[in-house]
């Protein structure tokens, strides 16, 4: 069987948790909990791709283990028994994997947790789901409330404030013309919360700023943008590098986006979602 794993410490690893472990959320870290420093990695298996709450290269400021990166369609076609035999071939001193109660693997889903230890000489440590309020704490979840701009119950799965980060790319140019002046983000890597317009921090040359960030299509020219427009009165005194890398912090969702057919009229409601930006961080802070 061919080897798939790039990682180079394999025989180092005794304990490998599986999953996906979009976000590292708060369920996440219940697996992570039967983890050791010195022997234990996580095999990430990468199903999101460019659609993640957390990048790939964003997961080891989270995660104090060793990261292992699989793409889902190198594995999708091995049965479940294969899938097992291939770990224990990469990783020969594997003896203990850690799953959530709902992990399945091997083509269609076939094998269960309960499954593994029966199809295999490792041992299973099942991890129940880590529940809130009554219901599983899921990367599914989690995106569902993004996706309703529900940015507290997020938050509180997460274990975290939600942000996105990427690097500031030039905008239309009329913010700073006719309206106000944006930061332009590039965020392609992640999964973005709700279109429309929010109260937000602005996290940049090692300064948190407060400011109102919009998600969607541009009234001026119908391309979709992420940009935010910094509220804090110092932030002029910054300059800013070529590619400058930001990261957005969502805190409150403000408004539904509108279609505006005159510029006066997109004027006057950003006065207004900067106005109740202001309020909505000078509360939630």
């Amino acid at each position: 069987m061919s080897s798939i794993f790039t990682f180079t410490q394999k025989q180092s690893i005794e304990i490998l948790a599986l999953g996906c472990f979009d976000g590292l959320h708060l369920g996440h870290k219940e697996l992570l909990k039967h983890l050791k420093p010195h022997n234990s990695a996580l095999l990430v298996i990468d199903k999101f791709q460019n659609d993640r709450l957390v990048p790939k290269e964003k997961m080891s400021e989270l995660c104090e283990f060793k990261l292992i990166f699989v793409d889902f369609k190198s594995i999708k076609e091995f049965s479940a028994r294969d899938f097992l035999e291939l770990l224990q071939s990469e990783f020969v001193n594997l003896n203990t994997v850690v799953v959530g109660e709902d992990f399945r693997f091997g083509k269609d889903r076939a094998g269960g947790a309960l499954d593994i230890e029966k199809m295999s000489k490792l041992r299973a440590i099942i991890v129940p789901d880590f529940e809130f309020k009554g219901f599983s704490v899921h990367s599914k979840k989690i995106k569902e409330f993004l996706r309703s701009g529900d940015i507290r119950l997020a938050n509180i799965l997460l274990g975290r404030d939600y942000a996105v980060e990427g690097a500031v790319i030039s905008g239309q140019g009329l913010g700073s013309k006719e309206l106000v002046p944006t930061l332009n983000l590039d965020s392609k890597n992640y999964f973005l919360p709700k279109n429309g317009v929010w109260a937000s921090l602005c996290e940049l040359g090692g300064q948190i700023f407060k400011s109102v960030s919009f998600i969607g299509l541009r009234s001026t020219d119908g391309k979709f943008s992420v940009e935010s427009h910094i509220l804090d009165e110092n932030f002029a005194n910054l300059k800013l590098n070529k590619n400058e890398k930001i990261t957005l912090i969502f805190k409150e969702f403000l408004r539904e986006n509108k279609h505006f057919d005159e510029l006066s009229a997109l004027k006057a409601q950003i006065q207004k979602d900067c106005e109740n930006a202001l309020l909505a961080l000078k509360e939630g802070l």
